[in-house]
This record gives structure tokens, C-alpha cells and sequence, in this order.
């Protein structure tokens, strides 16, 4: 400890257990001494609890004010009177000793330094004067709405829903419809073979081909799932360049018809897909014996190439176009 610290403790006062400078003390007992002499002249204020007003009785006495003090000064703990700590911080502040003095010598009234205890785990709605009072607002957001602690006047200016003192969800405001000029539709892509959601008014949304939704709640993977494309994916089965085999894609009907595949109809494609189709077959002119002779066999085009022959295009080889 310093040599000041030490010469402001010497001689301190023990005030319930703990060390108070003398300095201090002094001050505080001339205060309290004030304050004693004045309350008793002071009316009653009101009957609601205030700053310091341990006992909920709507005045601040002096035995509550030394209770403050000491709680402020670390000698009590805060279980002593809560009322104490205005903030709700878990400390009697300064300004808090202030307030309850002021309306323990009726320079403020009780019902100016409202103070309402909330209890742990347990939404409380914080009294304020008039439409400041705190309610569970949802308010427009894109398509969707969000919720948010505001004032009731606070809410209304937005355009919001009050839905009273009960607890922010995401389940709270998903009854709503969207705002005005919001709305979900669900709109076709560039090639009409999914539909995506988007965010649109209804009629901009119509205009635009889609599907209004209606109700709240937000896009997700299954809001536009029962909307069928105009132009959907369908199972076309190609040929390989490599293998000469049928693999299926998923196209649209008129990507599938341009390069040359077969349609098994809409759909997406699966492993077994495809398996039932034959490959086509075209005239290969293979040369056997040592190159001796040529030989015209059917053949899929990519056997053709690997046995080094030479296509001629599609036939039966009768007549043989690789011995004319």
C-alpha cells in the first residue's frame, strides 16, 4: 500500500466488515446527517419502487441510503437491495447514490426513477412512458420479416407487426405475408428448365411468367418445387465418343434432339438410364489377312476405330461398300 493509501486508512472506520477511509466516512455521515434531518419533512412520494427504495415502500430512507453506500463501497453485496442498482450492471454506481438522495429529499419525485426488477430467465417488458414501452416488432425485410425489440412507437414508424411482450423466433413472424411490393414468385430461368425463387411484387412476377406464392416464410429449396419448368430437363441418351456406348445426360428435349440423342422422356438421369438402348451400328471397312483383304463389318463407330478401320457411314454392307 502506498503512503497516501495508508494515510487515508489510518484510522479507518469499519463499516459491516469493511475498511472505509476516514475522509470518506466523514463526508457520508455528514450526508446522511443532512439527509435524516430533511426526509423527516418530506412528503411520501409515490408508490413505486425507486432508486435505494430497499423495502418497496415508495421512500428512500436514511438506513436505506448508508445500505446503498455500503453495498457501493463493497461492504454489503447487492442481494442486500437490488434497488440500489438502477443500471442493472451489478453495482451501485455514484449517479445511483445521487437519484436515491434526490428522492429521498424530495428533489425528484419516486415515480421519476422507476426501476422494475426482472427476474432471471423471464422476459420482462421495460416500463417506459406511453408507446416507449419495448415489444417484440416484426418488421419488413426483403420478402421475409424479421423480428426486433422496438418501442411501440418505434414499431409503427417502421411498418411494423406488434406482437406484444413475448420472446424473439424465428417461428414469430413467419405467419405474415410479405410487405407491399415484396412478394415470393417463382420465375423460370434463362433457359426455362428450372425455376428459381426470387423476391418480386405479385405483379411484376406475373408479368414476368412466374408464380406468385402466397403466405409468409422464406425460399428455400421446396417453396417452388411443385412449379414445373417450361421447358424441363429430360433424359437424353447419348453416345460416347470414347466408349460408343449410350451415357444419359440431363437436357433440355430440344438440346437433346440438336445433338443427336434419344429422349426417355423428363426426368433426371440415373445410373440404369440409357442401359436398354443398342448403340448404332455403321459400315467399317476393316482390313484382315495382313491388310490382304477388306473387309466390311457393322460395327459401332468407336470398335470401327479401334480396330483401324475405315467408316463408310451407316448400312448392312450388302451391297459391300468396301469391295465394289
Amino acid at each position: 500500500m502506498s503512503d497516501r493509501s495508508a494515510a487515508q486508512y489510518a484510522g479507518a472506520t469499519q463499516l459491516d466488515g469493511a475498511a472505509v477511509p476516514m475522509p470518506l466516512f466523514a463526508g457520508m455521515r455528514a450526508v446522511l446527517l443532512a439527509v435524516s434531518l430533511m426526509v423527516a419533512s418530506v412528503p411520501s412520494a409515490a408508490q413505486a419502487q425507486c432508486v435505494g427504495d430497499c423495502d418497496a415502500s415508495g421512500t428512500v430512507a436514511v438506513n436505506e441510503l448508508v445500505t446503498c453506500v455500503s453495498i457501493g463501497l463493497g461492504a454489503q453485496t447487492l442481494a442486500q437491495c437490488h434497488a440500489c442498482d438502477d443500471s442493472g450492471d451489478d453495482r451501485v454506481a455514484v449517479n445511483e447514490l445521487v437519484s436515491s438522495v434526490n428522492v429521498a429529499l424530495g428533489l425528484a419525485p419516486c415515480d421519476a426513477q422507476t426501476r422494475t426488477p426482472t427476474i432471471a430467465g423471464q422476459f420482462t417488458p421495460t416500463a417506459t412512458p406511453g408507446g416507449a414501452t419495448i415489444t417484440q416488432c416484426c418488421i419488413p425485410a426483403y420478402y421475409i420479416w424479421t423480428c426486433e425489440d422496438r418501442s411501440i412507437d418505434e414499431c409503427k414508424a417502421l411498418g411494423g407487426h406488434d406482437r406484444g411482450p413475448a420472446e424473439c423466433s424465428a417461428t414469430l413472424c413467419s405467419d405474415l405475408a410479405p410487405a407491399d411490393g415484396h412478394g415470393i414468385c417463382c420465375l423460370p430461368n434463362a433457359a426455362g428448365d428450372e425455376i428459381e425463387c426470387e423476391d418480386r411484387a405479385a405483379t411484376a412476377c406475373l408479368d414476368a411468367g412466374g408464380v406468385v406464392k402466397s403466405g409468409g416464410g422464406a425460399c428455400t429449396a421446396e417453396t417452388c418445387a411443385d412449379v414445373p419448368p417450361p421447358n424441363p430437363d429430360v433424359k437424353c441418351c447419348l453416345v460416347t465418343a470414347g466408349s460408343g456406348e449410350f451415357e444419359c445426360e440431363d437436357r433440355t428435349a430440344s438440346a437433346c434432339t440438336a445433338a443427336g440423342g434419344v429422349s426417355e422422356g423428363p426426368g433426371t438421369c440415373a445410373p440404369a438410364d440409357c442401359a436398354d438402348l443398342t448403340p448404332p451400328t455403321i459400315q467399317c471397312c476393316v482390313p484382315r489377312h495382313s491388310g490382304d483383304q477388306i473387309q466390311c463389318e457393322t460395327v459401332t463407330a468407336s470398335r470401327c476405330d479401334s480396330e483401324g478401320g475405315t467408316a463408310v457411314g451407316a448400312g448392312t454392307c450388302s451391297p459391300d461398300p468396301c469391295n465394289p
